[in-house]
């Protein structure tokens, strides 16, 4: 019994991260529906796009559109200003609830080559801004905390030089 149980310990360890990541069954990419005033909102509680969204970027759901019909928002190349400042969400986006976030949203929402192509933002899907968050994650992850993180340690430095501190 004792080999047993330490086996499947070892098996329930090694699933782990797994399961954490893995997309619960019927998870919805994004829910596109419509407010009382008729307007598109885009984006539910349990989505998984809105699951990223908040857990990395701090973004709440829905996300209104601003196009009539809602096919996409008229103005998708309008500044995308973050809810917090980009200390706050970069220090969000170190966590690996974050990380487990977009890898869930990326597994739901990207299901063939065009679904690819949208969540890269190589072609335009329903939501712009929905793509245009996911673009400011990558670009953010990939070179924008860096320089954030490097920028404080520097005026960190500066301020310790003259006797304070940030």
């Amino acid at each position: 019994p004792g080999q047993l149980d330490c086996e499947l310990a070892m098996l329930f360890l090694w699933m782990m991260p797994l399961l954490v990541a893995a997309p619960a069954v019927g998870t919805k990419c994004i829910t596109i529906g419509r407010d009382a005033t008729g307007n598109v909102l885009y984006g539910s509680d349990g989505d998984a796009f809105c699951s990223f969204a908040s857990e990395c970027l701090g973004v709440p759901c829905p996300l209104p559109s601003t196009a009539e019909r809602g096919i996409q928002d008229s103005s998708p190349d309008d500044p995308q200003a973050l809810p917090e400042n980009t200390s706050a969400v970069c220090a969000k986006m170190a966590r690996q609830a974050c990380t487990s976030a977009y890898e869930a949203a990326e597994a739901v929402c990207v299901n063939d080559q065009h679904s690819a192509q949208i969540w890269r933002g190589e072609r335009r899907g329903a939501c712009a801004k929905c793509q245009r968050w996911v673009g400011v994650y990558r670009r953010l992850r990939d070179e924008g905390c860096q320089s954030v993180a490097e920028f404080q340690s520097v005026a960190e430095g500066l301020l310790a030089s003259l006797g304070g501190e940030l």
